[in-house]
């Protein structure tokens, strides 16, 4: 895949750490960029999946009783482990 050449406007203070980090880790500014606006969309995902799970338990909330259930088989499915 292609690179494509963008624009982005910033201020000189935000250029300049960019500057000093890129040197520290030896990679071009542009790189630098690349990986941050990666991790920066990754976490955008992460935010999105997480209201979609929040809001279907909103949507349908877990019934109390199930896990009392489940609770209860716990000593029958899980072995005793000697802390």
């Amino acid at each position: 895949m292609g690179l494509k050449a963008i624009q982005v406007p910033m201020d000189a203070a935000l250029v300049a750490a960019l500057d000093g980090y890129s040197q520290r880790q030896g990679a071009s500014r542009s790189e630098i960029i690349r990986k941050a606006c990666r991790a920066y969309l990754a976490h955008l995902e992460d935010v999105s999946l997480e209201a979609q799970h929040v809001e279907g338990y909103l949507r349908t909330p877990e019934d109390p009783a199930l896990g009392l259930a489940q609770m209860s088989l716990l000593p029958h499915v899980l072995e005793r482990e000697d802390w």
